[in-house]
């Protein structure tokens, strides 16, 4: 002590405060910033079955494919290096990583400056190459990309929204309370009302409303017309 007295013990005060949880797409994010791979899953693990259905390889099966053939492939840009041409064009060399190993994909000018605001780290892309197999090893070409998650939702996105309706017991409350739920919810499927009459006769009437289906409408609909009312066809 410099100048005497009783030292006193400096205490820190802090607060913990509440904070919202992640998302998944946070956490994977995090997780590949901070250890350089993802542990508690993979950014294209709910793409799964649909890429199946697109015929999509993993990065590991493009290893004994044919020279100049074109595949689908999907994955993560994990990696990128800025080149330039001899003419001074811009491309760059990328590092593509999925679920099952990474490989490098080569995207030239054309196509780089076609698809440049596509290719950005950390987004699960759906892209269609081509194999080019050199002296150092295969490498894949870029033609075309597409985020994977616009792919999934046009996959999922029913084309009609059928609702049916007995003329019986069809009345105006009923009607306005469809047209106002379906103002709140415009979007791309067409809904086509299936009337059914006493005599067992079938109508079909198609809106000029088009609606975006979520959970949230279906269980209002259900609520106003029954839960067998409804029924959605690709």
């Amino acid at each position: 002590m410099f100048f005497g007295g009783a030292a006193t013990e400096s205490k820190v005060h802090f607060e913990l405060r509440d904070a919202a949880p992640w998302s998944e797409e946070e956490r994977l994010t995090s997780e590949y910033a901070m250890l350089g791979f993802y542990v508690s899953g993979h950014p294209l693990d709910k793409y799964v079955s649909r890429l199946k259905e697109l015929g999509v390889l993993s990065l590991e099966e493009i290893e004994g494919q044919r020279n100049g053939r074109e595949v689908t492939v999907a994955g993560l840009i994990v990696g990128t290096r800025p080149m330039r041409s001899r003419k001074g064009a811009r491309w760059a060399i990328f590092t593509l990583q999925d679920m099952t190993g990474v490989q490098e994909m080569l995207a030239f000018p054309e196509s780089f400056a076609r698809l440049e605001t596509l290719l950005k780290p950390g987004t699960p892309l759906l892209l269609k190459v081509k194999v080019q197999i050199e002296e150092a090893g295969t490498r894949l070409s870029l033609q075309e990309a597409r985020r994977v998650a616009d792919v999934a939702e046009r996959a999922a996105t029913p084309a009609e929204f059928r609702i049916r309706l007995d003329l019986q017991h069809l009345g105006e409350e009923t009607l306005n309370q469809l047209e106002d739920l379906f103002a709140s919810a415009p979007g791309p499927s067409a809904i086509v009302f299936e009337l059914r009459s006493p005599d067992g006769s079938v109508a079909l009437l198609l809106s000029q409303k088009k609606i975006k289906i979520q959970p949230e409408l279906i269980d209002a609909v259900r609520q106003i017309c029954g839960q067998q009312a409804i029924q959605m066809v690709a």
